[in-house]
């Protein structure tokens, strides 16, 4: 889009085929224009360019919905915010070193997601006091669903998965790197892969 000024408002939207995402200045990107760019935290952001693509510098660090419908990575330059609902629909998304938050406590709150479509680094979920939340995590070419299903939590909001061993699927990486983000956890249980595990780990590193 070419003119003088831009606004995408709260509770409007934004389809990008750019593999630049959007920016703030300059002639780069879907949004190219002379004048101010004003992009709403409270808008959705779809990604659908028929490749890799950058998250870019103008989206803002905060957003309602997100979708990923490009078949390839979207690549985050920096933290990022999932105030409603994160789709999967079509590719993965890649954090780096950054973390990628999904705020909503629904458990639906991540949708789309399968063995070809998932996040590769650091999902941080916010979570109720119970509830089953899956955490579709991977690397670049092996994915390992997590599913935390908790029962009278108390003392932490939300919890970070990420998977750092070169192959997830491989039984004799455990998973050693989720964590959770307070003090007491009273009763949970961890699917991985469809197997039960009761990590010794994590349940030291929520009491302490």
């Amino acid at each position: 889009m070419y003119g003088r000024n831009f606004t995408l408002s709260a509770g409007g939207g934004l389809s990008m085929g750019s593999l630049l995402g959007i920016s703030a200045t300059g002639l780069l990107g879907n949004i190219q224009v002379s004048g101010t760019r004003s992009y709403s935290t409270g808008a959705d952001y779809v990604y659908s360019g028929g490749a890799t693509q950058n998250t870019g510098g103008g989206i803002p660090a905060t957003v309602r919905n997100l979708t990923v419908n490009n078949g390839g990575t979207l690549t985050m330059s920096t933290d990022f915010t999932v105030t409603g609902v994160l789709n999967l629909a079509n590719g993965k998304i890649n954090t780096g070193s950054n973390t990628l938050y999904v705020t909503n406590t629904s458990t639906s709150s991540i949708t789309g997601y399968s063995s070809a479509d998932y996040i590769i680094g650091n999902l941080n979920r916010s979570v109720g006091s119970s509830g089953t939340y899956d955490y579709p995590l991977g690397t670049t070419s092996n994915y390992e669903l997590l599913t935390l299903k908790l029962s009278g939590t108390a003392g932490f909001s939300n919890v970070l998965g990420k998977f750092t061993s070169a192959d997830p699927n491989d039984a004799s990486y455990d998973l050693d790197s989720i964590t959770a983000s307070g003090v007491t956890c009273l009763s949970y249980v961890i699917m991985v892969h469809g197997h039960l595990h009761l990590i010794q780990i994590l349940h030291q590193e929520l009491l302490q």
